[in-house]
């Protein structure tokens, strides 16, 4: 069975707090662990590559649902479905790329907002290039572009 971990030792050996090991115990991506006499939680060697695992996948922005697919597939078919993770990559790579175009227009409509000669306004109607910079965002959230 090899060497078991304590929580604590399991979070420095894999990077994680004791707080999302226990979260990913709740939410059965990792297994329910054995305890110790003195009530100590004690992870496997397995269990440890598991958290690992999890680890790296929320690095690349997998949804912990998404993992918990991941790991059902694994244990089901007893090989990793390369396909399916692969097809979630490409998912969330699309995902960055559309977040990654919305902020590319609206760091457009920021610099023409703040480069832009303020039109005159009167005292009461408040800072001219924020109701200029206003109209132009409902514009671009309307029509989807900065000339709008």
């Amino acid at each position: 069975m090899g060497t078991l971990l304590t929580i604590g030792q399991a979070a420095k050996d894999t990077g994680l707090t004791p707080k999302a090991i226990r979260l990913y115990e709740r939410r059965g991506l990792i297994r329910t662990p054995p305890r110790s006499p003195g009530g100590y939680r004690l992870y496997t060697p397995d269990d440890i590559d598991t958290m690992a695992f999890i680890r790296r996948a929320r690095s690349l922005g997998l949804a912990l649902d998404d993992i918990a697919g991941i790991l059902t597939m694994q244990k089901e078919s007893g090989t990793p479905p390369c396909a399916t993770v692969r097809s979630m990559l490409t998912q969330r790579l699309q995902d960055i790329d559309d977040t990654i175009a919305h902020l590319t227009v609206l760091r457009s409509a920021l610099l023409a907002t703040r480069e832009s000669e303020s039109p005159p306004g009167k005292a009461h109607d408040g800072c001219p290039i924020v109701n200029a910079g206003h109209r132009r965002m409902e514009n671009i959230q309307t029509h989807g572009r900065q000339n709008a």
